[in-house]
């Protein structure tokens, strides 16, 4: 009976990690629809997101964040989208149309799928400097 339960006990232990994917993807959606809504909320779900999917990056703010994906178009888009909640004489909230800004950040996401998490890279073993 203990082997039983043991056994059991070790096969919870496996599925625990989805779970992470499953906050990101929560994340996700908020920003996605935060995005498109034009929301004030949009640069702090794109921190929350990318600490989320970018674990160890610790991203304070949007600027960091925009940095560190290196994409010229979701940046573009990030200042479109400020500058119509913060400039005077802006933009009012009907004439958002928030589907780039929303393209350009699962474009982002699906091209970042790919690749290694920003920061991943160990350093070489044996630098150049050090060779005779």
């Amino acid at each position: 009976m203990l082997w039983w339960r043991a056994r059991t006990a070790g096969n919870r232990f496996e599925s625990a990690p989805a779970e992470p994917d499953h906050r990101e993807n929560k994340l996700f959606e908020q920003l996605i629809q935060a995005a498109r809504k034009g929301s004030a909320s949009t640069p702090a779900l794109l921190v929350q997101w990318a600490n989320q999917r970018f674990a160890g990056q610790n991203f304070k703010t949007a600027s960091e964040v925009l940095a560190g994906l290196n994409n010229a178009t979701l940046s573009a888009e990030l200042r479109r989208l400020q500058a119509r909640l913060f400039a005077p004489g802006a933009d009012t909230a009907e004439n958002w149309d928030g589907r780039a800004l929303a393209k350009a950040l699962q474009q982002v996401r699906e091209q970042r799928k790919s690749e290694e998490p920003l920061g991943s890279e160990l350093p070489p073993l044996y630098p150049d400097s050090l060779s005779a």
